[in-house]
């Protein structure tokens, strides 16, 4: 598969595996996960079925806590509650990206690019 080519080259031969601690999983269109925790969960459990899934499963260290669901409507769609949607979004991406762990974990620079 060429999606998951791309990655295993961004992350085995590019990156190394020092930056995974920082990786998440953005699932977008996911209204109804963003709004219970519980149900994306079930919906991680779902896809494990899937190798490609599980590649990237793996990659951020099997955590369900490191997926980070999205709902992001187009502001020109015209669909419902478009602003509201986007400002859950932002919310739920800022909370996990706050409560990320710096300890033990250095951040990701460009002198990590393998060479």
């Amino acid at each position: 598969d060429d999606g998951i080519s791309k990655l295993i080259s961004l992350t085995e031969h590019l990156w190394g595996g020092d930056f995974l601690p920082n990786l998440y999983v953005v699932v977008t269109c996911a209204s109804r996960y963003l709004a219970s925790r519980d149900e994306g969960k079930a919906w991680i459990d779902r896809q494990l079925d899937n190798w490609r899934f599980q590649y990237l499963y793996k990659l951020v260290g099997s955590d369900p806590k490191r997926f980070i669901f999205v709902d992001n409507p187009d502001a020109d769609s015209s669909e419902p509650n478009v602003a509201a949607r986007q400002a859950a979004s932002r919310h739920a991406l800022l909370d996990v990206l706050a409560s990320h762990s710096k300890k033990g974990i250095a951040p990701w620079t460009e002198s990590k690019i393998k060479a």
